[in-house]
């Protein structure tokens, strides 16, 4: 039994979850009307030394409007901006420090070249003059520029930038727009439109700005970067085009139940093609969504530290995995836990190191994730204080490499060993992310990739973190998907260790280490920083799909049929087979029998009682043959749970000519949901455009409160019935069959 404190502990973030999630969104404002000028982010506005006060704008203003031409000047020079105060309409979070309403400043040489506005600083820039306020890191992309008629001669520009938490690894995406000509540019109008983070705010800003015209230091060079970089971009064509050639009832459940709202940027990429679905904002599309800057939190684990293993493994060879740690780092820990444990313990998260829970089973693989001493590692800023926290955790009873115990401070300890290691070979100015990025993502096409490092006392750039804190655009993961189902090979080269990518993505028989998780298909697993998600076609064919992981629901997907999907997202849904479904419906997966490998990797049997004197009344002639399809039992299946399965079952009972229906809803043992054992329930329920709809009360906290917590969706997929059950701010997903 759960203590009192722990139970008041959940209750009190349950309450705050909900009250979060219940926040009403503001309503878009208006796009701009097909005329001949503007009517918002006017001359006269952007010119104006203060803020007029109006509020955040439809995103189409920060383009161009009416009958525009090109710019009239040319742009080289820097651009100032001070800290400055940001006006801002809180919706859901609360503020409890002014520190976020401070706008970071920078000072950036920018260029125009071909029609875009670049600047020349494309990694996260630090606060100017030591920022004593503000809170946020930046990170700028390139924008357009333009003439519109009403801007008395000079030209416009625009730029796409994030906001990088210094304290977090959260983004908060904006657009910035003045006005120019050869020697002077206006203020600097801004507003915040999207986020990947926990708090939801909307930030707008009219900042003061200094333009210094003059020569750009490697111009030359920087605009044949520039072309390159522009060259390289994966062909980016709209979602509209995939509902042509694939089932659109799949492709319109791509996102399964996570709130548009919640959602930056989703997309898959097909034979070498992304497509892309709207990066839809609270005032209209994203402008520049090909550089849209994403924080995918853990992604970066499998998309950094896993690459970066890879790349080291083709270099020196596969036994880079089997290294030790303590002969490439001082271990200060205060026992010998980590005397015998390798690279690959590390990458696997099977150090044998932790704190909180001795025993195996029931293996709770995140116990060591989320304490004090985490917090205390997240705060500290040098890699010296980084190990020196990360080494105080304990030894488990068992030695490494047998036990998945997920804790993002031993990828830390990772990537430190491997940078030690790459300075073993190739001297002490190599850098481990500059490797990365020359040898792997500089070949495929990435020329900038930012990620978090830490801040030395010198002020030099340290270990990179590689637990977190990429800031890839949708363009950056189609290039790493592409690479990584190629087997590390690009253009006839082989950048990563061929087999070792195999057992990363499940291709070989080696599957990793038990998560202690199931599905409907199977259990899950953890290997090399890539999960899995066991999945049996339609035809039989069963799989165990490799996929990476990020805090607050960012996936991507890693098909058999070459296909990837990904979606970076806010809404903590961490349940692939959504993506897995949509990509099957463009292609499948496979076309073949039960590959015998893997064949019998089946989850627990899942049972949910439904009443004796069950009696299914035949839906009448008057009941579309659409809504009609529902009635009668559907049974083995489950809803997913990261720590396990609630076995499920469903019972359409009625259905009436309007769509009314009436079901009973099955369930098994599930404690961690309140359901200390199985039962059932009878419910109403509707069905309307091909889906049914009902409203669950799930576990305790429902209970207590008798509200409906959990709105519960079905539809068909081929002959199965797919559930998804939308709880407070997650979303659980099941697949049930007929029962005859």
């Amino acid at each position: 039994m759960k203590s009192f404190s722990k139970i008041f502990k959940t209750l009190l973030v349950s309450i705050i979850i909900c009250l979060i999630g219940c926040t009403t969104l503001p309503k878009m404002p208006p796009a701009p009307e097909q005329a001949e000028q503007r009517d918002r982010l006017t001359f006269e506005e952007l010119i104006s030394q203060s803020d007029s006060g109006s509020s955040a704008v439809h995103n189409a203003y920060f383009m161009p409007v009416g009958d525009w031409k090109p710019a009239l000047h040319d742009f080289a020079g820097t651009l100032n901006v001070p800290e400055t105060p940001m006006q801002t309409d809180i919706w859901k979070h609360r503020m409890s420090r002014s520190a976020p309403r401070y706008f970071p400043g920078f000072s950036v040489q920018f260029f125009t070249h071909k029609g875009h506005l670049v600047p020349v600083e494309r990694n996260i820039i630090q606060p100017v003059e030591g920022n004593p306020r503000s809170s946020w890191n930046l990170i700028l992309s390139p924008g357009k520029v333009w003439s519109e008629p009403a801007d008395n001669g000079m030209s416009r520009a625009s730029f796409p930038f994030v906001l990088v938490s210094v304290y977090s690894y959260e983004t908060h995406n904006g657009i910035a727009t003045f006005v120019y000509d050869d020697t002077r540019a206006s203020n600097l109008r801004m507003q915040i439109v999207q986020e990947i983070s926990w708090r939801k705010f909307d930030f707008r800003g009219h900042l003061p700005m200094i333009y210094t015209p003059g020569p750009i230091a490697g111009h030359e060079t920087a605009m044949a970067r520039f072309d390159k970089e522009m060259a390289y971009q994966t062909p980016i064509r709209p979602w509209s085009e995939l509902q042509k050639i694939a089932d659109p009832e799949l492709l319109e459940n791509f996102n399964g139940v996570v709130d548009s709202q919640d959602i930056s940027a989703t997309g898959m990429i097909v034979d070498n093609i992304l497509y892309l679905q709207p990066c839809s904002t609270r005032y209209g599309a994203y402008p520049y969504p090909s550089h849209m800057r994403n924080s995918v939190f853990s992604v970066t684990k499998s998309a950094g530290s896993a690459i970066g293993m890879l790349r080291l493994a083709q270099k020196y060879g596969d036994d880079v995995f089997d290294l030790k740690i303590k002969d490439y780092l001082s271990v200060t820990a205060a026992h010998d836990g980590w005397d015998e444990v390798t690279f690959g313990d590390c990458l696997n998260m099977v150090t044998g190191i932790g704190d909180n829970w001795p025993q195996r089973t029931p293996n709770k693989i995140y116990v060591d994730e989320n304490n004090e001493r985490m917090l205390k590692w997240a705060k500290a800023t040098t890699a010296r204080d980084k190990l020196k926290i990360g080494f105080e955790f304990g030894n488990y009873p068992w030695g490494p490499g047998e036990v998945l115990r997920y804790n993002s401070t031993h990828t830390f300890v990772l990537a430190a060993a491997m940078d030690s290691y790459l300075k073993s070979k190739e001297g002490p100015h190599a850098n481990l992310w500059d490797m990365v990025i020359e040898e792997v993502f500089n070949p495929i096409g990435i020329i900038y990739a930012p990620l978090r490092h830490t801040q030395e006392p010198d002020g030099s750039r340290g270990i990179p973190h590689f637990l977190a804190g990429f800031y890839p655009t949708p363009d950056d993961i189609a290039k790493i998907t592409m690479l990584l189902q190629n087997g590390g090979k690009h253009r006839g080269r082989q950048l990563l260790s061929r087999e070792k990518l195999a057992q990363a993505l499940y291709k070989t028989e080696k599957k990793g280490f038990s998560t202690n998780q199931y599905n409907g298909y199977g259990y899950r697993w953890y290997n090399m920083s890539f999960w899995s998600a066991p999945y049996r076609t339609q035809n039989g064919c069963f799989f165990q799909i490799p996929y990476m992981a990020g805090y607050l629901g960012n996936l991507v997907v890693l098909l058999p049929n070459g296909i990837s999907a990904f979606r970076f997202a806010d809404g903590n849904h961490y349940d692939p087979e959504s993506l897995i479904l949509g990509a099957e419906a463009i292609r499948p997966i496979c076309d073949q029998g039960i590959p015998a490998s893997v064949q019998n990797d089946v989850g627990p049997v899942c049972d949910a009682p439904l009443p004796e004197d069950l009696v299914i009344e035949t839906p009448g002639e008057s009941v579309a043959a659409e809504m009609a399809r529902f009635s009668g039992i559907w049974g083995n299946g489950g809803v997913d749970w990261f720590s396990g399965m609630l076995c499920t079952s469903l019972a359409v009972k009625s259905i009436e000519e309007s769509g009314k229906a009436s079901v009973i809803v099955g369930w098994g043992k599930q404690e961690l949901w309140g359901f200390d054992k199985p039962g059932f329930t009878e419910l109403p329920a509707k069905i309307e455009d091909g889906k049914l709809t009902f409203k669950l009360q799930i576990g305790w906290f429902a209970k207590l409160f008798h509200i409906d917590s959990g709105g519960v969706t079905c539809w068909f997929v081929g002959d199965k019935l797919r559930g998804a059950i939308k709880h407070l701010k997650e979303g659980r997903y099941g697949m049930m069959e007929k029962i005859e």
